[in-house]
């Protein structure tokens, strides 16, 4: 990425990489690692960013849903917070006041965008967790991809694009 910001040039990387051979946590931890350090370096396309594991000797489904939640936490870590003056709401601080919470105030609600919400990190408490089933990550992962494959429904393609497609 430096050399590509020195020579005015796109610069492209991997990303989400790691050597692990079961989707766990060494997975995750080195595909943030090695996601989040391309994303801030600047590289301008950070290519086989999901589902790859073991160095490159294979692919797994749940891989690439979990770097796809690991790619949304590093795009927001890179686009930030929105720190507008507008956002300081000093009015409800003080109709709050000390020992309060704002969880009723209506710019809680208008401001939530800021928050990333999880595609597959488990956010309940145990109780939460245990009564939706106890699931590892790996087991939502793969629930989440299989799900998305049985309600995929192709796009429409024109029957002589598609007949040329074939063709090819």
């Amino acid at each position: 990425a430096q050399m590509g910001r020195f020579y005015g040039v796109p610069t492209r990387g991997g990303g989400g990489l790691n050597d692990a051979i079961l989707t766990d946590a060494q997975a995750g931890l080195e595909s943030m690692l090695t996601l989040l350090t391309a994303a801030t370096s600047g590289t301008a396309f950070i290519l086989h960013a999901a589902g790859i594991m073991h160095y490159y000797n294979a692919f797994s489904y749940e891989k690439f849903i979990l770097d796809d939640e690991i790619a949304g936490w590093c795009n927001k870590y890179i686009n930030g917070y929105n720190f507008d003056e507008e956002r300081f709401i000093f009015e409800d601080v003080e109709e709050v006041g000390p020992g309060g919470h704002f969880l009723y105030q209506d710019s809680t609600m208008d401001y939530m965008d800021e928050l990333r919400r999880p595609l597959v990190s488990n956010r309940k408490d145990y109780e939460g967790w245990e009564a939706a089933g106890a699931k590892s990550l790996d087991k939502v992962c793969y629930d989440r991809w299989t799900k998305q494959l049985e309600e995929y429904v192709a796009p429409d393609m024109d029957e002589a694009v598609e007949a040329e497609l074939n063709a090819y």
